[in-house]
């Protein structure tokens, strides 16, 4: 059985946050892609730890790396105003950090495990 690890659940809670981020920071009246942008994100991340908690070996992290990497870009990829945007550009791209750092200490934790049957 593969080992289940803490981090998942860090980026778990950190993609409910993303996901209503939109209207507790109130950016979602501002419309179009920066609410959108988080809603997607975040329900997918969601999706991707809920697996990995739930079944470590179904979900890889490397897709959630790039998700976080994306995340932490897009507000300058997708051209968010920093005058009437900033806080979706703070929330995004530290949300976007830490659910990349949870991924790449999973990844880096796997990494350094012995691989099962190679006595």
């Amino acid at each position: 059985m593969e080992k289940r690890y803490w981090q998942d659940g860090v980026s778990l809670l950190a993609a409910i946050w993303l996901f209503f981020s939109p209207y507790a920071l109130h950016y979602n009246d501002l419309g179009g892609i920066t609410a959108w942008n988080a809603l997607v994100v975040g329900l997918g991340v969601v999706m991707m730890s809920a697996v990995s908690l739930a079944n470590p070996i179904m979900m890889p992290d490397f897709p959630k790396l790039v998700v976080a990497a994306w995340l932490a870009l897009s507000p300058w990829i997708l051209g968010y105003s920093p005058v009437t945007q900033t806080s979706a550009i703070w929330n995004q791209v530290i949300v976007g950090i830490l659910i990349g750092l949870d991924s790449g200490w999973v990844l880096m934790a796997k990494r350094r495990q012995p691989i099962q049957g190679s006595d």
